[in-house]
């Protein structure tokens, strides 16, 4: 989130309000809340866990894949007509296809009907997902949309997991559920 928020203030010059401020660093901290949880036991006695420094990379990377992602949209959206925004989402989703293939292929893995069943659900969701962004970005300024997205889909993410999935939320996520709601309305606030 950082990433996108920080082009939205430099390259298209969208100056936060005070509110607005407020909400981005609540967000800031509400996620990392939101996203981590006390360890459990999912491998077998037999199998290392521990990874050093390279869990604290991957989180890294990812955060860094997801602003990046949010702020190609954000580029697209600027910089191209409206009649490619179709294209631009086939496109995108079609690379992602094809990568796939390419490491069935490779590993010689040849996925089940549950998992094309499954990773077509996925497929559509985050379509849905892209779609939403993209007219999210027409209609309001990037220093609402990045906030609201990455707060909203974490909080949504946790309010499955507690639903379907029968999650226990701990300490951490009920203070991380509470700031991202905080957050969300700040962002939305104008000063007045």
């Amino acid at each position: 989130m950082v990433i996108p928020l920080t082009f939205a203030i430099l390259i298209w010059h969208e100056t936060p309000n005070t509110w607005q401020i407020l909400g981005i660093f609540l967000t800031c901290g509400a996620l990392p809340l939101l996203c981590t949880n006390d360890p459990v036991e999912v491998a077998p006695n037999n199998v290392s866990t521990t990874t050093g420094g390279l869990g604290a990379v991957v989180v890294s990377l990812t955060f860094a894949n997801a602003g990046v992602g949010r702020l190609v949209m954000k580029i697209f959206n600027e910089t191209c007509p409206m009649d490619q925004k179709p294209f631009y989402l086939f496109f995108l989703f079609s690379v992602t296809t094809f990568v796939f293939a390419i490491v069935c292929i490779h590993r010689k893995i040849m996925p089940t009907r549950w998992e094309y069943v499954f990773g077509i659900l996925v497929g559509v969701s985050n379509f849905s997902q892209s779609v939403t962004f993209l007219l999210a970005l027409d209609s309001v300024d990037a220093l609402i949309a990045f906030p609201v997205s990455a707060a909203s889909s974490v909080l949504f993410t946790t309010l499955v997991g507690v639903v379907i999935l029968k999650e226990k939320l701990h300490t951490k996520s009920i203070i991380g559920i509470t700031l991202a709601v905080v957050a969300l309305i700040f962002v939305n606030l104008k000063n007045t």
